[in-house]
Order: structure tokens, then sequence, then C-alpha cells
């Protein structure tokens, strides 16, 4: 049975997410495992507590992994480890799914330097919040959903 991971942090949106592990647990017979950057609990946007499965570290070691999908949440800064996870599962061709804010992991790992995407957060709600865009701007695509392949 292949994984599919789920990446969760502090005040990531959990209310995203719900109905599409549903679904890819009992209608896809997929084993679903939440990934963190360390065993420690995160608070979901709902007020929820989550325990991570595993940590990053040790995802990158497992065989059979099919995806990864990434919650939205707020623009916050990325480990390394995340990086590494989500550039290892691109070279080898897994599923990289992100929903409204969670781009933006895929952005800083250099993802989006090759493919089109969209997110809900805008140029005006980055300079807003005083950061640098995680986006390469040139590849977004104003649309609700884009289903981009492996080197689009």
């Amino acid at each position: 049975m292949g994984k599919i991971l789920c990446f969760i942090s502090d005040d990531f949106a959990d209310f995203e997410i719900t109905l599409a592990l549903h679904k890819i647990r009992n209608v896809g017979k997929k084993e679903v495992l939440s990934v963190g950057y360390s065993y420690e609990s995160v608070v979901s946007e709902s007020g929820l507590t989550y325990q991570p499965d595993l940590v990053l570290k040790e995802a990158v070691k497992l065989n059979d992994i099919e995806g990864l999908i990434i919650p939205g949440g707020p623009i916050v800064n990325q480990k390394q480890d995340l990086t590494d996870l989500i550039n290892h599962l691109d070279r080898e061709e897994k599923m990289l799914a992100a929903i409204c804010h969670g781009p933006q992991y895929l952005g800083r790992a250099g993802i989006l330097d090759h493919c089109k995407f969209t997110t809900s957060c805008s140029v005006e709600r980055i300079s807003k919040l005083n950061v640098e865009d995680p986006f390469p701007r040139d590849n977004y695509v104003d649309k609700r959903v884009v289903r981009a392949y492996h080197y689009c």
C-alpha cells in the first residue's frame, strides 16, 4: 500500500484537507500519514491539536511514498527538511499537491520555477505582510485549480 503524506505545522488549514484525505484513505485505499518538522503537536487554524506520525527526516527515507499534500496556512519560514522532502519527491516524479497558501513551500523549493500554479495569496497580500514573495509570479495562473505534470 502506497503512502500519502500530509505536511502539518502550526496554524495549518486543516479544513482544506479533510475530505481529500478521507477519499484517499477510504476510496483510494492509501495509507495517509501526517508529517511535521518534529513530533511536537501542532495546533491548526481550527484550534484542533494534531500529532505528526513522522518527522520530515524520516519521511524522506521511505520508499513507498506516492505523494505529498500541503494544506494552506500562514505565510511562514520554511525549514530545509521540508525543502529536502519536496525536492526528493519531485526527483522521483511523485505527486506534489498544495492548497491555498500551501504552494509557498513548493515555490521556495524551486518546484514552481518550472510549473504553472495557482494560489490564493496575492501580490498585494505579500506586500502587506512585508515578506519576500515565495511565488514565481511568471508561472501563476488565475484559476481555482491548476493540474501540472512533472517538469511542466
